[in-house]
């Protein structure tokens, strides 16, 4: 797990607030170029920090930041296995999953976890890996479960899901919720993210999960032979123009919106 430049502008954009604590799966190595640290401030970093919990402290004005893991190699604050109940009774204004969820095989119970560890009103921030990561870790996670896990009805708010181009600091996307029937037909050749934020307004004890694609339509809505090999063909030939250009049909998708990361 890891601190980049676009992680922390993620943060940026999420943390408005002063004097917040904020829980954290893993302790975080600070991954920044030297030109990107002065793009940030010199005086945020020390070159004695290996861990990025002072750098978070002091420059979002946090009261506490702690780091939670089931190891004790990096000697993380308090160890905890978030695929079991965890026992740490505080909660948190924040909490951030820094790269963690997709090294952790129960997925869900994390997520449980990380809500259960979260205050009414809290906000809950993930980046974690989407696409062409194949052996970083367990997963590669959608949008979609995202948005379905983190709605309103939930106990959600104010969600939002941006696609992030690994190799581009200067833009990332914000991705569009689904629509019933519907599904994501983005990707790329080049190694892609998913940033997450999301604001807890009550407790629920199970999620109401649904994957849009595979909701009921109406009859009139069911796409015919013609349709389906047409899509087929515009699949076939997106293939081979990623295969020459990895992220040039990211910036054309219609449930993608491009803005400039500042």
């Amino acid at each position: 797990m890891g601190i980049n430049y676009k992680t922390i502008k993620w943060l940026e954009r999420n943390i408005k607030e002063k004097n917040l604590s904020m829980g954290v799966i893993g302790r975080q190595n600070i991954n920044l170029s030297k030109s990107e640290k002065k793009k940030i401030g010199f005086d945020l970093f020390k070159d004695t920090d290996i861990y990025a919990e002072n750098f978070l402290i002091n420059k979002f004005k946090l009261s506490k930041v702690i780091s939670f893991d089931k190891n004790t190699n990096e000697k993380p604050d308090y160890i905890e296995d978030f695929e079991k109940e965890i026992n740490y009774k505080n909660k948190f204004d924040i909490f951030f999953d820094g790269g963690s969820l997709q090294h952790i095989y129960d997925v869900p119970k994390a997520l449980k976890n990380i809500n259960k560890m979260t205050k009414i009103n809290g906000k809950i921030i993930h980046t974690v890996v989407f696409n062409n990561f194949q052996g970083f870790g367990f997963y590669q996670l959608s949008p979609e479960i995202f948005f379905s896990i983190y709605s309103e009805i939930n106990g959600f708010k104010n969600t939002e899901v941006f696609l992030i181009n690994n190799s581009n600091n200067d833009y990332w996307y914000k991705i569009e919720e689904l629509k019933i029937g519907e599904k994501y037909n983005f990707n790329s050749n080049g190694q892609l993210s998913i940033y997450v934020s999301t604001i807890k307004k009550f407790n629920i004890e199970n999620y109401n999960i649904d994957q849009k694609y595979y909701l009921i339509l109406p009859k009139s809505n069911k796409i015919s032979e013609f349709k389906q090999m047409l899509i087929n063909k515009i699949l076939y030939f997106k293939n081979i123009i990623q295969s020459i250009f990895p992220n040039f049909l990211l910036s054309f998708d219609k449930k993608l919106k491009k803005t400039k990361i500042i």
